[in-house]
């Protein structure tokens, strides 16, 4: 996968060693030479790609990647996905096309609850259920969930793997497979998410190089983002598919699922950008999980500022850090 030989800036290395870990690439993500991206790094400098661009040229799947995938998934014992789904949207064809992205799923052992929200057209309900009809991969409940409903949910109890997604995230192809492999190689694991950009139009944008997970910053920004997967949440799955639909929407379920006492290493990030959002302008409108006040003790920060004969550059910087309300105890420049 080309994404792993010549991902992004500082992303290159680290995406090539988890890719080889994953055991998702084959024989090519684990003979990176680490040089060649030194030195890719270095003549590219002066000619910086836009994302966009970059994203072509960089991240998509090639015929060889997916043959690579493919074989993956039949040499691989990987347990089934179920995708939990949220539709909110009042238009068949956005509905479509994030249907169509499941249903091209390279990873082929999943099954979907499509749970329709409140703000779900009669349109569009009729449409999906006149879709899944026959199709035993899915089921469909409303969010108020009546009785029947209740029913069917109840069933998700005994299911270990849960993707829990909004219907404004696209997945790409190999979406489910990166995620189940990730999860089936950290089978202690409870919660892992991924990177994302946003498709608008059918052009790539914006994209959102997640940092590992941090038990504190979910309370500020709902960084998670619009899927996740759940793993190992047996005990309390019935209680939390409640509680997602009773929430503002995926991504601040996901952050209040962070907040339950997770240790970091039950948190898995993967640095590969696995979904595109639809409605990236709109993560602001997004509240926050209530998590109670702030500890007093906070974590000592250090901030280390690369710079060079550019005071201008770095006085602002510097300028913009003494207006932080953080307890700044250490800078240093270099």
């Amino acid at each position: 996968m080309r994404v792993a030989k010549r991902a992004w800036a500082g992303q290159r290395q680290r995406i090539g060693q988890i890719a080889a870990r994953l055991g998702r690439l084959g024989t090519a993500a684990a003979n990176v030479d680490t040089q060649a991206l030194a030195r890719n790094s270095e003549s590219s400098s002066s000619a910086r790609l836009p994302y966009e661009q970059w994203a072509i040229r960089f991240d998509v799947l090639s015929y060889a990647d997916k043959a690579t995938i493919r074989r993956n998934i039949e040499s691989e014992a990987i347990r089934e996905i179920v995708v939990v789904g949220f539709v909110r949207s009042d238009s068949i064809a956005s509905v479509d096309q994030w249907l169509t992205c499941l249903d091209q799923q390279l990873f082929a052992l999943w099954r979907a609850v499509l749970c329709f929200e409140a703000g779900c057209t009669p349109a569009v309900t009729d449409h999906i259920r006149a879709r899944i009809a026959g199709n035993s991969r899915y089921l469909a409940v409303t969010a108020s969930l009546g009785e029947p409903d209740r029913e069917l949910v109840s069933q998700l109890r005994h299911q270990s793997r849960i993707m829990v997604i909004s219907d404004e995230v696209m997945l790409r192809e190999h979406a489910l497979y990166c995620f189940a492999a990730a999860a089936e190689e950290r089978p202690d694991a409870r919660l892992p998410y991924s990177d994302e950009d946003v498709l608008h139009h059918g052009r790539r944008s914006t994209p959102r190089f997640k940092p590992d997970f941090s038990p504190e910053l979910p309370r500020h920004t709902p960084y998670l983002g619009q899927c996740v997967v759940l793993q190992n949440w047996e005990k309390d799955l019935g209680r939390t598919i409640s509680s997602i639909i009773s929430n503002a929407g995926v991504a601040r379920f996901a952050s209040s699922v962070a907040l339950l006492g997770l240790a970091a290493d039950k948190v898995i990030h993967i640095p590969m950008v696995l979904y595109h959002s639809v409605a990236g302008e709109r993560r602001a409108d997004i509240p926050l999980p209530s998590s109670g006040p702030l500890s007093s003790e906070l974590p000592t920060v250090s901030i280390i500022i690369p710079s060079k004969d550019r005071w201008s550059l770095l006085q602002a910087c510097l300028t913009s850090l003494k207006g932080s309300d953080y307890p700044l105890t250490e800078s240093r420049s270099s």
